[in-house]
């Protein structure tokens, strides 16, 4: 997992956590942002997102959960509910990667999570 030419990860409803287990999600160590749908029955969060931001190496972690979204939340077929997904989306991604590839002082402000009020959002950071 660990390559030094990936120097930041955003997994959109990751399942990966059989396939790599506790050790190989631990050698993940570029800043990630997880992103899932609470109510993904494919890659349900609280056994694949929650696993992955919680055990990932990296010091910096960040998960995004989308309320009430489902796996294929994130395709541009998607007609949910929640309206507005494919921005949020959008906007914490781009964040994200302005923020770690750039050192975008405005991107990393978007991000911080006093700031972030979004009902759709349940939103954390973990720096150990």
């Amino acid at each position: 997992v660990t390559d030094d030419r990936i120097k930041a990860i955003v997994p959109l409803a990751p399942c990966c956590v059989e396939f790599l287990g506790t050790e190989g999600i631990a050698g993940i160590t570029a800043p990630i942002m997880v992103m899932a749908g609470t109510a993904d029955q494919s890659a349900p969060p609280e056994l694949n997102g929650i696993p992955v931001f919680e055990n990932a190496g990296s010091i910096l972690r960040t998960l995004v959960l989308i309320q009430d979204a489902p796996h294929e939340v994130y395709l541009d077929i998607y007609t949910g509910p929640i309206t507005r997904a494919h921005d949020l989306i959008k906007h914490f991604s781009t964040a994200f990667f302005l923020a770690h590839l750039k050192s975008d002082t405005s991107a990393s402000m978007a991000l911080d999570a006093t700031s972030i009020d979004i009902p759709e959002i349940e939103y954390r950071i973990a720096n150990p």
